[in-house]
């Protein structure tokens, strides 16, 4: 190959790393969160209904409430820190969660 001709593909790789580093940065940020909270929701669940003996379904949705918000607190302070926040921002979940639908 010709010289110039690898220069230019490296150039265009740092270009593309320089203009998706954040994009980057914010994927790799929501993936260890989302494992994270994964880890999290398994232990409060068995914790809930094994070492409680919580029924079931109420250990599950304790569980998933807790993990949920954790994720969105975390996500909000690290993830996607750099983002502008929108007042009454919180609506836009109105139109996601099903549960939410009543108070909308």
């Amino acid at each position: 190959m010709h010289p110039v001709r690898i220069l230019d593909r490296v150039n265009l790789v740092r270009s593309l790393y320089d203009r998706w580093q954040r994009r980057l940065h914010e994927v790799t940020a929501f993936g260890v969160i989302g494992g994270i909270n994964f880890v999290l929701d398994v232990l409060l669940f068995n914790l809930f209904y094994i070492k409680f003996g919580i029924p079931l379904l109420t250990a599950r949705g304790c569980a998933t409430a807790i993990s949920a918000t954790s994720s969105y607190f975390m996500n909000r302070h690290w993830a996607f820190r750099h983002r502008r926040r929108t007042p009454g921002g919180g609506g836009k979940s109105c139109c996601f969660s099903p549960s939410a639908w009543p108070d909308c």
